[in-house]
């Protein structure tokens, strides 16, 4: 259930179905007609469109109207491309643990920042330990699966993909991982 509260589908419809009723009950209450507040509203709105639509604009002005725009669009990309360099700076050390070897077989995954704010593992997938092509599903009875490169059949069978999530997570909680300065030096001692 709060998952369904929290979606911006139900956030915003909900405040619609709400603004909307709030209006139905202002008309109930002060005794008017059921639309005659939402009749009164898309009238002004028309109105004021039409007007707009009507004014009369010196080509000057819309010379500068365009300047004004395009330095606006300016100073924001410029602001979203600073705010994405401090993202990629933000990044927890763990993001760059994308690969490894679990259970006899090479994984490759890719890390994602949830809806909660959370990092979840998206893409999960075995690659072939000669080459690093994805592993597809074998057509011959025999293999499992089979590299589309180098034609390696493999036919062990996968383990359990949410037991290799549960174990890249906790290699990533405890920093047990390839790339992580730390663990490296760990090891060399």
């Amino acid at each position: 259930m709060k998952k369904f509260l929290k979606n911006p589908w139900t956030i915003s419809m909900g405040s619609v179905f709400f603004g909307f009723l709030l209006t139905v009950l202002y008309d109930l209450i002060k005794g008017k007609n059921i639309f005659s507040t939402v009749g009164g509203i898309l009238s002004n709105v028309i109105t004021f469109l039409l007007s707009v639509m009507n004014f009369r604009l010196k080509v000057w002005w819309v010379l500068i109207g365009l300047i004004v725009v395009f330095l606006i669009l300016c100073l924001i990309a410029r602001y979203n491309e600073s705010k994405t360099i401090q993202a990629e700076q933000e990044k927890p050390p763990f993001f760059k643990y994308t690969k490894d070897q679990i259970k006899g077989w090479n994984w490759e995954w890719r890390w994602y920042k949830n809806l909660y704010g959370q990092y979840d593992i998206e893409d999960l997938h075995p690659v072939c330990s000669s080459c690093g092509t994805p592993l597809v599903r074998s057509d011959n009875i025999e293999y499992n699966l089979e590299c589309m490169r180098c034609n390696k059949k493999y036919s062990e069978y996968l383990p359990d993909m949410d037991n290799i999530k549960i174990y890249i997570r906790d290699s990533a909680k405890r920093g047990i991982y390839q790339g992580n300065e730390s663990e490296i030096n760990r090891r060399q001692l």
